[in-house]
């Protein structure tokens, strides 16, 4: 819609000319957008106020246009002011004057609606999914995930797995391909300003800065760098009995993997802050299968195999201490 469409919607509406599908368009605009609910409700406010006249009843138009004028910063002299004014004249130049002030608002504010964010925010202690475009995203316990309606990524706090998409928007203007059902997972490191892709299914395809297009293949993983624009890839090592949050199967899996590296995976996939106190023992932990699993549950798993206390330190933040081999 441009700028002359909204201005006829909100028209429409004011004057209760407006089918459903027009009306449900309005009234997502106005809860979703601050600045075109409050230009609605300035120009519902004066329609109202000039639409209330009704023949051989008192109106008091001296005081709406008092109002109106005050507003809009409109010249005022005291034959204007008397109760004989037309409230006609008020209510064509309150409408000439918001048609005007809407038009430059939405010529220069019409990327307003263009960017509304859409936010997809995890809460919970389980993998939540999400519907999005054609494609799916499922976030980590804790995650969350803001793009716009452009597909703009704008923010990712912990793993996000994305389905589906043919392509991702990034907010430095950069655009990734997503190709022969891609199926990726992302996450931001936000001191670096890095992504990480790693693809499970199908490709991907970044341009980096100096305009060459990276191929990422199936269980390839890749750093894009939102500054710099570089990209740099590496193979992901299936060999070691995926020990790597498994995505697409929404699975943990261990296999003799190192305490540390553990503790590594379950901050990447369900989107915590692990502080270990004291060095890591050479300890290692084998756990074929960890389905659906929360944080709570697999501390308590890897309990049965070492000596360790956790204190919880906020939503997402867990302090270990005292971790020793059995």
């Amino acid at each position: 819609m441009n700028k002359q469409d909204y201005i006829s919607l909100i028209t429409k509406g004011l004057t209760n000319e407006i089918n459903l599908s027009e009306s449900e368009t309005l009234a997502q605009l106005r809860t979703s957008n601050q600045d075109f609910s409050s230009t609605y409700d300035d120009m519902e406010e004066i329609w109202n106020a000039s639409g209330s006249y009704v023949p051989n009843v008192t109106f008091d138009s001296a005081s709406a246009f008092d109002k109106f004028a005050a507003k809009y910063k409109i010249p005022t002299d005291s034959t204007t002011k008397s109760s004989n004014f037309d409230y006609k004249l008020v209510l064509i130049s309150a409408v000439i004057a918001l048609l005007v002030s809407s038009s430059l608002f939405f010529f220069y504010n019409n990327s307003n609606f263009k960017n509304t964010l859409t936010t997809f925010d995890n809460q919970s202690a389980q993998i939540e999914t999400y519907e999005y475009q054609n494609g799916t995203i499922t976030l980590s316990p804790g995650a969350s995930i803001s793009l716009d309606e452009a597909g703009n990524l704008t923010e990712v706090k912990g793993n996000a797995f994305f389905e589906g998409l043919d392509h991702l928007n990034l907010s430095n203007g950069q655009k990734v391909d997503a190709n022969n059902a891609a199926a990726f997972n992302l996450t931001q490191n936000s001191e670096t300003d890095e992504l990480k892709f790693d693809v499970r299914e199908g490709e991907l395809e970044i341009t980096d800065n100096s305009g060459s297009k990276k191929i990422l293949n199936k269980n390839t993983s890749g750093t894009y760098n939102l500054e710099t624009k570089s990209v740099t890839t590496k193979e992901l090592d299936s060999a070691q009995g995926n020990n790597y949050a498994t995505w697409s199967s929404r699975t943990l899996s261990f296999n003799a993997t190192h305490i540390g590296q553990v503790f590594e995976e379950m901050e990447d996939f369900f989107g915590i802050t692990i502080n270990v106190k004291g060095s890591v023992p050479e300890c290692h932990f084998t756990a074929p299968l960890v389905r659906n699993a929360n944080v709570k549950e697999l501390f308590e798993l890897l309990h049965e195999s070492f000596k360790f206390r956790v204190e919880q330190e906020g939503s997402t933040t867990f302090n270990v201490s005292k971790l020793k081999c059995k």
